[in-house]
């Protein structure tokens, strides 16, 4: 793809088309993939090559891939959550989209099974909507917490729940 994209002139995915013989998604898919990893740039004549060692387009389309790939297996992890949760599935869920609720909503399932207990609520470790930055997963907000723990959106590692007393203890997690 790299030397159908090099000769200068934009191309349009037609002329990728013919001059790659790939087709469809696959075809779509990589282009795509080029622009997210700043390899190729589309205008309105088509696509551009703006990379034009082979080396660093083929690692920055890795890198790119591999963020993209941790970012999905996190959102799994999230939805695994969500199912394994034994907390108010309600709150769980708008935690997920970024979204702050006080008190349990009385009607899903884990709240029916601890009617007759009443549910403390704590404060979260971190704040919700506190940008934040993690010496291995870089930075990051946070969009749910509880006393005990935290849950960031990595921008290039999806969603991760941290331990409060870990985060105390080794100052991983720094406020931005």
């Amino acid at each position: 793809m790299h030397t159908a994209l090099n000769t200068g002139a934009p191309k349009r995915l037609k002329q990728l088309r013919s001059a790659l013989d790939v087709r469809g998604r696959r075809l779509t898919a990589a282009v795509n993939l080029l622009e997210q990893a700043r390899v190729v740039r589309s205008g309105r004549n088509g696509f551009t090559a703006i990379c034009t060692d082979p080396v660093t387009a083929l690692a920055r389309a890795m890198d790119v891939a591999a963020s993209g790939e941790r970012v999905d297996r996190s959102r799994i992890e999230m939805a695994r959550g969500y199912a394994e949760a034994r907390e108010c599935r309600r709150r769980n869920l708008l935690a997920y989209f970024g979204e702050e609720v006080a008190q349990p909503c009385g009607n899903c399932d884990n709240c029916a099974e601890t009617a007759d207990r009443p549910t403390p609520v704590a404060r979260p470790a971190v704040p919700v909507d506190t940008p934040v930055e993690h010496r291995e997963f870089g930075s990051g907000v946070v969009i749910s917490g509880e006393s005990d723990r935290v849950t960031v959106l990595f921008d290039d590692y999806g969603y991760r729940t941290l331990s409060a007393d870990v985060i105390r203890q080794t100052r991983v997690l720094e406020r931005r």
